[in-house]
């Protein structure tokens, strides 16, 4: 198996789990710090796909943290493409 198809089928897995995820932090089956824990490793994922994104097309992936109360912070993350 080649490093790229390696590659896909992990992507693929957590692709499954984050929609599984998905369902149980909508239905609060996670506690505060465990959402905390769970939104800074997305926060990586987003960093690592931004990474040489200008060099290439395809899509770019770009988060944003809203806070308890909805509302979007006063500073947004660095984007990849300033």
């Amino acid at each position: 198996m080649s490093t790229a198809h390696e590659l896909a089928l992990r992507i693929r897995g957590v692709i499954a789990a984050l929609c599984l995820a998905v369902g149980d932090v909508e239905r609060g089956l996670y506690k505060d710090a465990d959402r905390a824990r769970l939104a800074s490793y997305l926060d990586a994922l987003a960093a690592a796909l931004r990474v040489g994104s200008t060099t290439r097309q395809g899509p770019v992936v770009d988060s944003l943290r809203v806070n308890e109360t909805g509302q979007q912070p006063a500073i947004e993350p660095p984007r990849a493409d300033q």
